[in-house]
């Protein structure tokens, strides 16, 4: 009896990995640069046209693709 609750439980755990735990751990994993694209930010200088804004808790030097912008201003991360 024990033997075959052992086995249950193996094979139960090894469709959780499988079909669960497996296409998480595949997943792409952006960090830095390629993260931000698309986020909204906050510029915490004067972006003219070069600054620095604050993007998700973290700063970055940015510089503005569409003229001057004050400090903050809601900004979007393009590139």
């Amino acid at each position: 009896m024990n033997f075959g609750l052992l086995v249950v439980f193996g094979v139960i755990i090894g469709l959780y990995i499988r079909w669960v735990i497996g296409p998480i751990r595949r997943r792409a994993k952006l960090t830095g640069i390629e993260a931000m694209m698309g986020k909204p930010g906050v510029a915490i200088t004067d972006l003219n046209p070069k600054g620095e804004v604050r993007v998700e808790g973290e700063i970055w030097r940015a510089e503005s693709l569409s003229g001057d912008i004050e400090k903050g201003k809601r900004v979007i991360v393009k590139s």
